[in-house]
């Protein structure tokens, strides 16, 4: 259907990516993956234990392996951990597919993250504003962006619409 062998979306912690993922997926006839899934299956520990026990440079060594790994594959949409876009190595991996970021207004993602206590780097808003600070012009390197407004059918819709009329100017 594509010349793209994946689809990697890309975005802040809690923007939607694995939500959105798990419908493109399907949409698109593609298998759905979760790097931050992956990773804790292969460390055998959840993505907070492994930023606890043994620190975000391990974790950021996992993602990286992780995301080579599945480069090697096809037809999957990927969802990518929040800091996945800061390694060159990621970076040169992701334009070897269709990269897709998911752009919901900051307000809403501190909302969002601050309700959950999963999120190993979500410590403070203050923290939460530097990150993004930090990430954001990394993210806005993708070559496809998508405004994420809250309503999972219509952020679907812009991405597929977006998605395969990068796809057809590219067969």
């Amino acid at each position: 259907m594509s010349s793209f062998k994946n689809i990697y979306l890309t975005g802040f912690m809690g923007s939607g990516k694995s939500r959105l993922g798990h419908i493109l997926a399907q949409k698109l006839s593609r298998t759905f993956v979760d790097t931050d899934a992956l990773v804790e299956k292969k460390a055998h520990f959840t993505v907070a234990d492994i930023f606890e026990k043994q620190g975000e440079a391990y974790f950021r060594k996992l993602e990286t392996e992780t995301i080579a790994e599945l480069a090697q594959r096809t037809n999957l949409v990927v969802a990518l951990g929040g800091g996945a876009v800061l390694d060159e190595k990621n970076r040169v991996l992701l334009k070897q597919g269709l990269w897709v970021f998911i752009d919901p207004p900051f307000a809403a993602l501190k909302e969002r993250i601050m309700r959950r206590t999963h999120r190993p780097l979500a410590k403070s808003v203050e923290q939460l504003d530097e990150l993004y600070k930090t990430r954001r012009p990394f993210y806005e390197m993708a070559p496809i962006h998508v405004i994420e407004t809250g309503d999972p059918e219509d952020v679907c819709q812009e991405a597929l619409k977006k998605i395969l009329e990068k796809m057809k100017a590219e067969e």
